[in-house]
């Protein structure tokens, strides 16, 4: 069986809500046991992943259920993806699980949280037999010269990491090179805060089960132009920022490019004031002057300052599916533009394909008093 390539662009999907003997661990940063997803759900995720372009689905499952399986891997397959399924390491793999594996071509990563000798051993015939990889948890007792010393090389060396607690509580974690090479394998490690293996998106324990990576949310206002040639799309997601995003817009319609020659999609990630209203009659008052589109991007929960929720990247997202320029820009919302940016942004991609701007930071003083780019010094 190919061992999987997890630095490929893989799609979790936590349709197992929890691991009972590993629960107690994910509770210290904020994790709660959510309902386990429906089948529909499940194949409403998998048409996401397969659509969006993943080479990979990873499931959690507490065993083997052939039946699901079976299912999951025909709807991968469709898409041109492969499945990994992460299930806790309880025993050795059966007969059947070994003609299942092999028949579906399915790779299993299995968690482990206490590593020993019966618990490798174990690993050891999954890795023989059917090229299977462990997912190592690392706990709050775990001791790295003890870990390192009783793990077998041949699973270390096709191991992944889980680390459900902040590395601040763990001893013995201060060899650069040791965390260095475990950041490269893991899912979940920093000062509560995650970082995931690379490839690999929406892991993380705290983040609920109907919650998706790829949202698909289409304009909820627009404005366009009459003639229109998109030529550049701005994407700009905003949360709570209505006060600075009223200055953001005004620059971007004073551009010396014309109007009908870009487009600004401003996505609305959650906010709890007034912006979508506000938003709203921006465009009612631009109607048919700018090419602008608002798409609502609302949260199952309010966020808080430094939680799990901080999904920039997962709004960029959402607005570069709603594009249509050839030409990406991503903005903040309290950015304000020079008058000839756009234009010359569009000089400069004739020659790069990637283009990293210069910011002028400005105090809050400055920011609340000046009203136009002009005033900068």
């Amino acid at each position: 069986m190919e061992n999987p390539d997890f630095l490929s662009r893989t799609y979790f999907i936590p349709f197992m809500s929890s691991y009972e003997d590993i629960a107690k661990h994910y509770q210290d940063i904020g994790w709660v046991e959510v309902p386990r997803k429906s089948v529909s759900e499940l194949e409403a995720s998998l048409q996401k992943a397969g659509r969006n372009g993943y080479q990979r689905v990873r499931l959690t499952l507490w065993d083997m259920d052939f039946e699901l399986l079976e299912n999951v891997q025909a709807k991968c397959r469709s898409w041109g993806m492969k499945l990994v399924v992460s299930l806790p390491l309880r025993t050795e793999p059966s007969d059947e699980d070994i003609t299942f594996i092999q028949k579906y071509e399915i790779h299993p990563n299995l968690l482990v949280e206490h590593p020993s000798e019966e618990i490798f051993r174990m690993g050891m015939k999954w890795v023989k037999k059917v090229g299977a990889s462990m997912g190592l948890i690392v706990s709050k007792d775990w001791n790295r010269d003890k870990f390192f010393s009783d793990v077998p090389p041949v699973i270390l060396k096709n191991a992944t990491f889980e680390f459900p607690v902040a590395t601040k509580n763990f001893k013995g974690l201060e060899d650069k090179e040791i965390v260095q090479w475990m950041t490269l394998r893991s899912h979940l490690i920093g000062d509560d805060s995650p970082m995931r293996c690379w490839g690999e998106d929406v892991y993380d324990p705290r983040i609920e089960s109907n919650r998706e990576l790829e949202p698909e949310y289409k304009a909820r206002w627009s404005s366009r132009t009459k003639d229109r040639d998109i030529q550049l799309s701005i994407i700009v997601p905003t949360y709570n920022n209505i006060k600075f995003l009223k200055k953001t817009l005004p620059a971007l319609w004073e551009q010396s490019l014309p109007t009908d020659k870009y487009e600004v999609i401003v996505v609305n990630d959650g906010s709890t004031d007034h912006t979508l209203g506000e938003l709203e009659q921006i465009c009612i008052i631009n109607k048919d002057l700018v090419n602008l589109s608002v798409i609502d991007f609302p949260r199952s929960q309010e966020r808080q300052m430094g939680d799990a929720q901080f999904r920039v990247g997962v709004a960029r997202n959402l607005g570069v599916k709603n594009s249509l320029g050839e030409i990406l820009l991503f903005l903040d919302s309290d950015i304000v533009l020079p008058k000839n940016y756009l234009q010359r942004l569009i000089d400069e991609h004739n020659r790069a394909d990637v283009i990293l701007p210069q910011r002028i930071q400005l105090t809050k003083e400055g920011s609340e008093n000046f009203k136009n780019y002009d005033f900068v010094d």
